[in-house]
Protein backbone atom coordinates (compact mmCIF):
# COMPACT_ATOMS: atom_id res chain seq x y z
CA UNK A 1 0.00 0.00 0.00
CA UNK A 2 2.75 2.42 0.92
CA UNK A 3 4.60 1.69 -2.32
CA UNK A 4 1.47 2.34 -4.36
CA UNK A 5 0.80 5.62 -2.56
CA UNK A 6 4.38 6.62 -3.15
CA UNK A 7 4.05 6.05 -6.89
CA UNK A 8 0.80 8.04 -6.96
CA UNK A 9 2.43 10.92 -5.12
CA UNK A 10 5.38 10.85 -7.54
CA UNK A 11 2.96 10.93 -10.48
CA UNK A 12 1.14 14.01 -9.22
CA UNK A 13 4.44 15.63 -8.37
CA UNK A 14 5.73 15.04 -11.90
CA UNK A 15 2.54 16.40 -13.45
CA UNK A 16 2.72 19.52 -11.32
CA UNK A 17 6.36 20.00 -12.30
CA UNK A 18 5.48 19.60 -15.98
CA UNK A 19 2.81 22.27 -15.77
CA UNK A 20 5.14 24.68 -13.98
CA UNK A 21 7.85 24.12 -16.59
CA UNK A 22 5.44 24.83 -19.44
CA UNK A 23 4.14 27.99 -17.79
CA UNK A 24 7.67 29.18 -17.12
CA UNK A 25 9.00 28.65 -20.64
CA UNK A 26 5.84 30.21 -22.15
CA UNK A 27 6.34 33.33 -20.02
CA UNK A 28 10.05 33.40 -20.86
CA UNK A 29 9.16 33.23 -24.54
CA UNK A 30 6.71 36.09 -24.04
CA UNK A 31 9.35 38.20 -22.32
CA UNK A 32 11.80 37.48 -25.14
CA UNK A 33 9.17 38.48 -27.70
CA UNK A 34 8.57 41.82 -25.99
CA UNK A 35 12.29 42.51 -25.76
CA UNK A 36 12.82 41.58 -29.40
CA UNK A 37 10.05 43.93 -30.50
CA UNK A 38 11.48 46.75 -28.41
CA UNK A 39 14.96 46.21 -29.83
CA UNK A 40 13.85 46.61 -33.46
CA UNK A 41 15.65 49.36 -35.36
CA UNK A 42 14.03 52.44 -36.85
CA UNK A 43 14.02 51.03 -40.37
CA UNK A 44 12.26 47.90 -39.20
CA UNK A 45 9.75 49.93 -37.21
CA UNK A 46 9.03 52.10 -40.27
CA UNK A 47 8.30 49.02 -42.38
CA UNK A 48 6.21 47.52 -39.61
CA UNK A 49 4.24 50.75 -39.22
CA UNK A 50 3.46 50.84 -42.93
CA UNK A 51 2.39 47.20 -42.97
CA UNK A 52 0.14 47.38 -39.90
CA UNK A 53 -1.38 50.70 -41.01
CA UNK A 54 -2.24 49.26 -44.42
CA UNK A 55 -3.66 46.15 -42.80
CA UNK A 56 -5.88 48.01 -40.34
CA UNK A 57 -6.99 50.42 -43.06
CA UNK A 58 -8.11 47.47 -45.17
CA UNK A 59 -9.76 45.86 -42.15
CA UNK A 60 -11.61 49.07 -41.35
CA UNK A 61 -12.85 49.29 -44.93
CA UNK A 62 -13.82 45.62 -44.94
CA UNK A 63 -11.44 44.83 -47.79
CA UNK A 64 -8.85 42.83 -45.84
CA UNK A 65 -8.35 39.33 -47.16
CA UNK A 66 -10.25 36.79 -45.09
CA UNK A 67 -8.74 33.45 -44.28
CA UNK A 68 -10.52 30.20 -44.93
CA UNK A 69 -11.62 28.10 -41.98
CA UNK A 70 -9.30 25.19 -42.65
CA UNK A 71 -6.24 27.34 -43.22
CA UNK A 72 -6.90 29.20 -39.96
CA UNK A 73 -7.70 26.01 -38.05
CA UNK A 74 -4.53 24.33 -39.33
CA UNK A 75 -2.39 27.05 -37.75
CA UNK A 76 -3.69 25.97 -34.36
CA UNK A 77 -4.14 22.25 -34.97
CA UNK A 78 -0.57 21.79 -36.19
CA UNK A 79 0.75 23.02 -32.85
CA UNK A 80 -1.56 20.62 -31.01
CA UNK A 81 -0.42 17.85 -33.37
CA UNK A 82 3.26 18.55 -32.76
CA UNK A 83 2.73 18.47 -28.99
CA UNK A 84 0.66 15.28 -29.19
CA UNK A 85 3.26 13.50 -31.33
CA UNK A 86 6.11 14.56 -29.06
CA UNK A 87 4.19 13.07 -26.15
CA UNK A 88 4.70 9.67 -27.74
CA UNK A 89 8.48 9.88 -27.54
CA UNK A 90 11.03 10.65 -24.87
CA UNK A 91 12.30 13.49 -27.08
CA UNK A 92 9.23 15.44 -26.05
CA UNK A 93 10.89 16.23 -22.72
CA UNK A 94 13.07 18.72 -24.62
CA UNK A 95 10.91 19.55 -27.66
CA UNK A 96 7.58 20.35 -25.97
CA UNK A 97 9.01 23.13 -23.74
CA UNK A 98 10.70 24.52 -26.85
CA UNK A 99 7.34 24.67 -28.65
CA UNK A 100 5.82 26.54 -25.71
CA UNK A 101 8.69 29.01 -25.68
CA UNK A 102 8.20 29.68 -29.39
CA UNK A 103 4.43 30.12 -29.00
CA UNK A 104 4.86 32.54 -26.13
CA UNK A 105 7.45 34.47 -28.13
CA UNK A 106 5.22 34.82 -31.20
CA UNK A 107 2.16 35.85 -29.20
CA UNK A 108 4.00 38.52 -27.22
CA UNK A 109 6.00 39.76 -30.21
CA UNK A 110 2.89 40.21 -32.34
CA UNK A 111 1.05 42.05 -29.56
CA UNK A 112 4.08 44.20 -28.75
CA UNK A 113 4.38 45.24 -32.40
CA UNK A 114 0.84 46.65 -32.35
CA UNK A 115 1.63 48.45 -29.10
CA UNK A 116 4.86 49.91 -30.42
CA UNK A 117 3.23 51.24 -33.59
CA UNK A 118 -0.12 52.47 -32.24
CA UNK A 119 0.55 52.88 -28.53
CA UNK A 120 -2.05 51.81 -26.00
CA UNK A 121 -4.83 51.83 -28.61
CA UNK A 122 -2.95 49.18 -30.54
CA UNK A 123 -3.88 46.69 -27.85
CA UNK A 124 -7.45 46.52 -29.17
CA UNK A 125 -6.72 44.98 -32.58
CA UNK A 126 -4.17 42.70 -30.90
CA UNK A 127 -6.88 41.49 -28.50
CA UNK A 128 -9.22 40.78 -31.41
CA UNK A 129 -6.62 39.07 -33.59
CA UNK A 130 -4.79 37.11 -30.91
CA UNK A 131 -6.77 37.28 -27.69
CA UNK A 132 -10.11 35.94 -28.91
CA UNK A 133 -8.68 32.76 -30.50
CA UNK A 134 -6.45 32.35 -27.43
CA UNK A 135 -9.56 31.81 -25.30
CA UNK A 136 -9.80 28.43 -27.04
CA UNK A 137 -6.30 27.47 -28.14
CA UNK A 138 -4.48 28.45 -24.92
CA UNK A 139 -6.36 26.04 -22.60
CA UNK A 140 -6.11 23.33 -25.24
CA UNK A 141 -2.39 23.93 -25.68
CA UNK A 142 -1.57 23.88 -21.98
CA UNK A 143 -3.71 20.84 -21.21
CA UNK A 144 -2.35 18.86 -24.15
CA UNK A 145 1.17 20.03 -23.34
CA UNK A 146 0.84 19.05 -19.68
CA UNK A 147 -0.47 15.61 -20.62
CA UNK A 148 2.06 15.04 -23.39
CA UNK A 149 5.05 16.26 -21.39
CA UNK A 150 4.05 14.00 -18.49
CA UNK A 151 3.78 11.06 -20.90
CA UNK A 152 7.11 11.90 -22.48
CA UNK A 153 8.75 12.03 -19.06
CA UNK A 154 7.28 8.63 -18.26
CA UNK A 155 8.66 7.23 -21.52
CA UNK A 156 12.09 8.62 -20.70
CA UNK A 157 12.00 6.91 -17.33
CA UNK A 158 10.86 3.65 -18.88
CA UNK A 159 13.75 3.84 -21.36
CA UNK A 160 16.07 4.25 -18.37
CA UNK A 161 14.46 1.24 -16.68
CA UNK A 162 12.70 3.23 -13.97
CA UNK A 163 9.12 2.54 -15.11
CA UNK A 164 7.10 -0.43 -16.36
CA UNK A 165 3.62 -1.10 -17.68
CA UNK A 166 1.42 0.69 -20.20
CA UNK A 167 1.91 4.07 -18.60
CA UNK A 168 -0.47 7.01 -19.04
CA UNK A 169 -1.81 5.97 -22.46
CA UNK A 170 -5.33 5.06 -21.39
CA UNK A 171 -8.56 5.65 -23.37
CA UNK A 172 -9.05 8.82 -21.33
CA UNK A 173 -5.66 10.05 -22.57
CA UNK A 174 -6.72 9.79 -26.22
CA UNK A 175 -10.23 11.13 -25.58
CA UNK A 176 -8.77 14.18 -23.88
CA UNK A 177 -6.51 14.83 -26.87
CA UNK A 178 -9.49 14.60 -29.23
CA UNK A 179 -11.48 17.11 -27.19
CA UNK A 180 -8.53 19.49 -27.10
CA UNK A 181 -8.18 19.21 -30.86
CA UNK A 182 -11.80 20.34 -31.07
CA UNK A 183 -10.91 23.47 -29.11
CA UNK A 184 -8.15 24.20 -31.60
CA UNK A 185 -10.70 23.95 -34.41
CA UNK A 186 -12.94 26.37 -32.52
CA UNK A 187 -10.06 28.83 -32.33
CA UNK A 188 -9.83 28.73 -36.12
CA UNK A 189 -13.59 29.25 -36.41
CA UNK A 190 -13.46 32.29 -34.12
CA UNK A 191 -10.63 33.79 -36.13
CA UNK A 192 -12.59 33.47 -39.36
CA UNK A 193 -16.12 34.27 -38.24
CA UNK A 194 -16.01 36.56 -35.20
CA UNK A 195 -12.69 38.41 -35.39
CA UNK A 196 -13.18 40.17 -38.80
CA UNK A 197 -16.27 42.09 -37.64
CA UNK A 198 -14.73 43.13 -34.32
CA UNK A 199 -11.50 44.09 -36.03
CA UNK A 200 -13.23 46.95 -37.86
CA UNK A 201 -14.12 48.64 -34.58
CA UNK A 202 -10.70 47.87 -33.10
CA UNK A 203 -8.99 49.36 -36.16
CA UNK A 204 -10.94 52.61 -35.73
CA UNK A 205 -9.79 52.83 -32.11
CA UNK A 206 -6.17 52.12 -32.99
CA UNK A 207 -6.01 54.60 -35.84
CA UNK A 208 -8.15 57.26 -34.19
CA UNK A 209 -10.66 57.45 -37.02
Amino acid sequence: MGKRLGKTADLFSDQGLCLMVLCAVFLLGGAAGCLFSGAAGQATVAELTQYLTDYLTAAQAGTAARCGFWSAAWRYVRLWLAVAIMGLTALGVAVIPGLFFARGFLLAFSTACFYRVFGGQGVWPAVVLFGLPALFWAPALFLSGWQSLSASLWLLRRWRGQERGSGPFSPVYWLRLAVLCGLMLLAGGVECSVAPGLLRAAAKLAMGT
